[in-house]
């Protein structure tokens, strides 16, 4: 039985030699190493080569691998991504809501206000409606009109007012919507103060993150 043993080891060192390979097993060893390989027929030497380039381009790229960072902070799906960052200008959203009494809304009854400060004024607007729905025409833009037609070029702190919106509504359906946040984009900083009544204050990069520019003339 011994002699058996002895006699299969044997022949598998042999084959290792005829094969040329030698595969370490101290602590540690990563690599394949190869004896020399003068004398095998040559596709057994390309095959080896191949293998062993292999390997050792597997070992470079697994040790230069980034741990992937999860979004711990990632919000549901329907939720908007920004937070609140202080808390509402009072004065702001009271002029918001009166803004929103003088609504045209026959269609939605849901009336909405707005006011815009630039330039130490306040100027109000809310929601008009239309029979051709894609004429209606947001607060939020209408208040930020009427500080342009006025004369003014920048927008300092927005603040709107959703004054039919149920007492147990989510604050995603008290924000502006998208064609508001650019426009407010257009005439605003991106840390342009945002007020939401009900929700709390934003600033104007968080509701729109990478606004649409284009250079002026």
């Amino acid at each position: 039985m011994a002699s058996a043993r002895a006699s299969s080891r044997g022949a598998a060192e042999g084959g290792r030699a005829r094969f040329g390979l030698n595969f370490p097993h101290r602590a540690g060893s990563r690599k394949l190493a190869f004896r020399s390989l003068v004398g095998e027929p040559r596709p057994l030497r390309l095959g080896l080569m191949v293998i062993d380039g292999l390997h050792r381009r597997l070992l470079t790229e697994l040790s230069s691998v980034t741990p992937v960072q999860l979004n711990t902070n990632a919000k549901p799906d329907g939720q908007d991504g920004a937070e609140p960052v202080a808390a509402p200008d009072e004065d702001l959203l009271a002029q918001a809501r009166r803004a929103a009494c003088g609504a045209y809304a026959p269609y939605s009854k849901f009336r909405v206000g707005a006011a815009v400060r630039a330039g130490g004024i306040v100027y109000a607007g809310c929601n008009i409606e239309n029979a051709s729905y894609g004429l209606a025409i947001c607060a939020e833009r209408v208040a930020i009109f009427a500080a342009i037609a006025a004369g003014a070029r920048r927008i300092d702190a927005l603040a709107v007012a959703c004054i039919d919106v149920g007492p147990d509504a989510a604050p995603d359906e008290r924000m502006p919507c998208g064609a508001c946040r650019q426009v407010m984009a257009e005439f605003g900083a991106p840390d342009l103060s945002v007020q939401v009544d009900g929700a709390g204050e934003f600033r104007l990069d968080q509701l729109l993150p990478r606004a649409f520019t284009l250079p002026k003339a």
